[in-house]
């Protein structure tokens, strides 16, 4: 038996694998991966973090758990977990996308719209395939009330990805769906206050 753990638990990387070996692992990482999504799904984001956590030991470069692990610190209220962790993975590899809307969903959550949209414009800058991108920087900018700037970030993507289904039914849309989505009227970039008539 090929004993791949320090005493202390964490894998060690200086025990050689083979390629089934490694598929056996990543299997074991989507399997409990699934496990942390089942508590997620219940609200159960406390229950769910080691199990997140544990999938990262059997597989450290599984892309789903690396990327939304920093999703569960915060929502098991790590928040400046949450954000350590990302800012890390960004310093590692400032051109995973993946990092970028992590990091931006962190600062989203803790009511910092502004910071979650520079955020969102240098991770679409350095990763400007990564369609998530767009898709929260249009949520973040509708949410700040600038409806001209989530316009424009749809076209943005649309000059990448011009057959894009998805952004061309919104954008056909554009009004109705601000509207609905966020109480976004057709007026510019500048948003309503509360109580306005």
């Amino acid at each position: 038996c090929i004993r791949d753990r320090t005493e202390s638990g964490e894998r060690d990387p200086s025990v050689f694998k083979d390629k089934d070996t490694k598929g056996m692992f990543q299997n074991f990482a989507i399997a409990v991966s699934q496990l942390a999504q089942s508590y997620a799904l219940k609200g159960e984001h406390r229950e769910a973090l080691p199990w997140i956590e544990l999938a990262l030991k059997f597989a450290p470069d599984f892309p789903w758990a690396k990327a939304y692990i920093g999703t569960y610190y915060m929502l098991a209220g790590q928040v400046e977990r949450a954000r350590e962790y990302y800012l890390e993975e960004i310093r590692k590899n400032p051109r995973d996308g993946a990092h970028w809307v992590g990091l931006s969903r962190v600062y989203e959550y803790g009511g910092d719209l502004d910071l979650a949209m520079q955020n969102l414009e240098e991770g679409m800058r350095l990763a400007p395939d990564f369609k998530q991108l767009y898709v929260d920087a249009f949520r973040v900018a509708a949410r700040l009330g600038k409806r001209d700037l989530a316009i424009e970030i749809l076209e943005r993507w649309l000059q990448r990805e011009p057959n894009d289904p998805e952004i061309r039914a919104v954008l056909k849309d554009i009004d109705n769906f601000l509207e609905r989505e966020f109480d976004l009227q057709k007026q510019g970039d500048t948003p309503v206050e509360e109580g306005a008539e």
